[in-house]
């Protein structure tokens, strides 16, 4: 089944946000095209609970905001952790609740357990206090990169305490801000993580940097090709090119959203690096759209004269 037809109601809205953003500091675009109907920018969620709590009630909750969704292990001697980084939210509205419930899904398919923390109010676009997002400039970096970081490794070393068993790998994953902030924590070899994928976003502006990163982790770039940030996907794979950094770029013929199977293949590759991607996954068959025939056109034969 196709990943974002797979979840349905539950996760149709995955990687949609009120309002999509070309980059981290950039003015916003118009709104993302979801797979289902567009909700209004300014209404509520109807799934969001009184009160306007940030995790679903469909996972758990843990200190500082933090959501987490326990995978089903079925490797115990590979537990895998998912840090998964939302794209602009609005305060109270509730969306980023469909985001935990398909990830919640999607780590049960793909074996792994998902951590999704709650960004901060007023560091995304024009600094709007009431847009939940990541601090990709650098003043907000400074004010409150520190404490972001150190609420994800808290929540993860409760969860290793209160599970008895430490993660044997973690993955840094983001959705549009999301990807924006993750590229830039990759490129500056900001984590002590096992890898990075960004999908619909993601960007080159801290290449400067990472010619000095020795942390060069492996890196998924998922690029849509029909959206505004492609433009910036691209100029991240090149620059990624550049430098000589380990990654592999699948791109899709989509607009603001996870393209299918984006997902599964940004598991696969970062879970073995340097093992080539499998026909069923690889980027050749996909690319355009259209899956190319595996076997070659049978040649014309001349028709006998009677």
């Amino acid at each position: 089944m196709r990943f974002v037809g797979l979840c349905a109601l539950a996760f149709g809205l995955l990687f949609a946000p009120l309002r999509a953003h070309a980059a981290d500091d950039a003015e916003p675009s118009e709104p993302a095209k979801t797979t289902l109907e567009e909700a209004p920018a300014d209404a509520a969620s109807p799934a969001a609970p009184a009160g306007g709590e940030w995790c679903s009630p469909d996972v758990e909750t843990l200190a500082n905001n933090v959501c987490y969704a326990k995978g089903p292990n079925k490797d115990p001697k590979r537990r895998t952790l998912v840090i998964f980084l939302h794209g602009l939210t609005e305060d109270g509205a509730g969306w980023q609740h469909s985001l935990q419930k398909g990830m919640a899904l999607a780590g049960k398919r793909l074996d792994f357990s998902a951590l999704m923390p709650r960004g901060r109010n007023g560091v995304g676009p024009g600094r709007k206090q009431s847009t939940i997002a990541w601090p990709g400039g650098e003043e907000v970096r400074k004010l409150y990169e520190d404490d972001v970081i150190k609420e994800w490794f808290d929540a993860k070393a409760e969860i290793e305490k209160k599970e008895g068993a430490p993660f044997d790998e973690v993955f840094v994953m983001g959705f549009s801000n999301g990807a924006y902030y993750a590229s830039s924590l990759a490129l500056r070899g900001r984590l002590d993580v096992d890898g990075y994928a960004v999908f619909a976003g993601g960007s080159a502006n801290g290449s400067a940097a990472g010619k000095q990163t020795k942390n060069r982790q492996p890196l998924f770039v998922g690029v849509a090709t029909k959206d505004a940030t492609a433009k910036k996907g691209k100029e991240l794979v090149k620059a990624l090119d550049a430098l000589k950094w380990p990654h592999r770029t699948d791109s899709r013929p989509v607009g603001h959203v996870v393209a299918d199977g984006q997902l599964d293949r940004a598991i696969e590759y970062l879970r073995d690096p340097k093992k080539p991607p499998s026909k069923k996954t690889s980027e050749k068959s996909h690319a355009s759209g259209k899956k190319k025939s595996a076997t070659k056109p049978a040649k014309k034969t001349k028709k006998k004269k009677s």
